[in-house]
């Protein structure tokens, strides 16, 4: 895989809670490590975003991968070098640009603030997938973003 797929998805509304699956292939031996900043353009006090990531799984085509927090923005994963999947839940309730917000009503994440980077992979193609809320009081929204959009 030459990109970085990226999938987020709301499951409730009322939750407030985005969950944020990452497709990679490795590009190193044995470990990687993911990262979230510690401060964002326009917004330069330190921050800590990570408090916001809940539920960290890693596993590829043999199950759970270990991994561990290193640092409180820094997460090391061992691996096999085969595709690795991450799935993870953001707690958004902040109406800042630098964060996410989730209700019943909208629906704002930042992924600066929101989705790991993998260290190494930063140059790579990124693709996000926004599929269609399944809860029916969503019914209605539509994505609103400055990225390409391909409806395919």
């Amino acid at each position: 895989m030459s990109f970085v797929q990226y999938t987020i998805s709301i499951d409730n509304p009322l939750t407030h809670l985005f969950n944020v699956e990452i497709k990679y292939t490795p590009q190193t031996d044995q470990t990687d490590t993911l990262y979230l900043p510690n401060w964002i353009p326009g917004s330069y006090m330190i921050r800590d975003f990570a408090k916001h990531i809940l539920d960290v799984e890693f596993s590829d085509s043999t199950g759970a991968l270990k991994h561990n927090w290193t640092s409180k923005n820094n997460l090391l994963v061992e691996h096999n070098g085969q595709a690795i999947t991450v799935s993870y839940k953001v707690y958004a309730f902040d109406l800042s640009v630098r964060k996410a917000y989730l209700d019943q009503q909208y629906g704002f994440i930042n992924p600066a603030s929101s989705c790991f980077t993998i260290k190494g992979q930063e140059d790579l193609l990124c693709r996000i997938n926004l599929p269609k809320p399944i809860d029916p009081t969503l019914d209605t929204w539509r994505p609103a973003t400055g990225l390409s959009l391909n409806n395919a």
